[in-house]
């Protein structure tokens, strides 16, 4: 079957827990739901029914019909997703759940109630942390076992997941690489207040919740020792739990002054704070198997001709080339980080033609067509 059979056959089932474009995951959906109606892909959107109601989401028309959004393969989720009536849903020829939260189980089912195959997609910490637990396993692996690929963002998600799940896997695996918005982000917009403020200086910005696992105290570090041969600033976007530790972290190391907290922005005020930056910097750890599977946030940088430095950690590898788009430092190293931050320095602006070509590479149009390639895949399988 070819793509454009895909693109004129019954109805796919797209399933997702989030649709919320401030979020990484419903960011994800929205993305991909747009780009499939773009190319006139007949589908239907399941959300939760506590989903809230976004203006944006009536081009999507999405179906609020799932049970309460749900992280975990716990008894009480996967009970609500197993009592979920499905009977209704008919007239679809592939169910392609994009996370394998509870959700895919509706999607599992729906595919067996049809006799239609089924996709499930990985995001990295979701995609490994159900196979370490004991009783996670029992309701996640029939939901892997029953579908005809598993794709991923990453080689690393890929591998751990075979790692720790089982090696029958490794035959159902595709890699696509999360997208961006290109033309989003070739918008003209001024630059942010805080950046006019700090203009004399090569400004550094990173964006993501303050929790461990995104690694700001290590870029923290690292610029702490930067600061004392060039004059910069570091502007963090974001808002979470651990921007009191952070804060204090950066008054520690003498920084207090440089680095700024603007908490978290959207649509042209962020769009503002990155195109008028001169290096993106967010370097994330591994923490407690809570890890960044890929990193859209990088693209969003490139594609505004921004460079960045990044760490070897999880599936980030796969969203930064090495010396072309950004640096990779040692993951959980502020020495190391703060060589690489120099390194780029000398370099950035020479930078910005290949961060722009690696990001409308992976612009979303791009993207789907490989998921179109794998729904072929599947229905030519039947």
């Amino acid at each position: 079957m070819t793509k454009e059979q895909v693109m004129g056959m019954d109805k796919v089932l797209i399933i997702s827990n989030s649709c919320d474009v401030s979020a990484g995951w419903g960011n994800i959906t929205y993305e991909y739901c747009k780009e499939l109606k773009r190319k006139k892909v007949s589908f239907d959107l399941l959300l939760p029914r506590n989903h809230e109601r976004f203006d944006y989401l009536s081009e999507l028309n999405p179906m609020y019909e799932l049970p309460n959004a749900a992280l975990y393969y716990n008894p009480y989720h996967v009970i609500a997703h197993m009592l979920q009536r499905i009977k209704k849903y008919s007239g679809y020829k592939l169910v392609h759940s994009l996370f394998s939260t509870p959700e895919a189980i509706i999607g599992m089912r729906i595919s067996k109630r049809l006799g239609i195959p089924f996709i499930v997609g990985e995001q990295g910490t979701y995609g490994i942390l159900p196979l370490l637990s004991r009783i996670n396993r029992m309701f996640y692996l029939p939901v892997l076992r029953h579908s005809c690929k598993i794709i991923c963002p990453s080689r690393f998600t890929s591998e751990k997941m075979i790692e720790f799940g089982e090696e029958s896997m490794k035959e159902k695996m595709s890699i696509i690489h999360n997208g961006v918005d290109f033309g989003r982000f070739q918008k003209e917009v001024g630059p942010a207040d805080i950046i006019t403020k700090n203009r004399d200086k090569i400004i550094f910005i990173g964006i993501g919740g303050l929790k461990k696992r995104k690694g700001f105290d290590i870029a923290i570090k690292a610029i702490s020792k930067v600061s004392r041969k060039i004059d910069c600033a570091y502007i963090i976007v974001g808002s979470g739990p651990g921007e009191a530790e952070l804060k204090e972290l950066a008054e520690k190391e003498g920084i207090g002054g440089r680095v700024r907290f603007v908490g978290k922005k959207t649509g042209d005020e962020l769009l503002s704070h990155i195109k008028h930056s001169d290096i993106y910097i967010h370097t994330p750890v591994n923490h407690a198997w809570h890890f960044e599977g890929f990193g859209i946030v990088y693209l969003e940088a490139n594609a505004c001709g921004i460079p960045v430095i990044a760490s070897k950690s999880g599936g980030v590898p796969d969203a930064v080339v090495d010396g072309k788009t950004g640096f990779l430092a040692k993951e959980d190293d502020a020495d190391d980080t703060a060589k690489k931050i120099l390194d780029i320095v000398k370099k950035y602006k020479s930078m910005k033609k290949e961060c722009i070509k690696w990001a409308k590479d992976h612009d979303w149009g791009k993207i789907v067509d490989q998921y179109l390639r794998i729904y072929d895949e599947a229905l030519e399988g039947r």
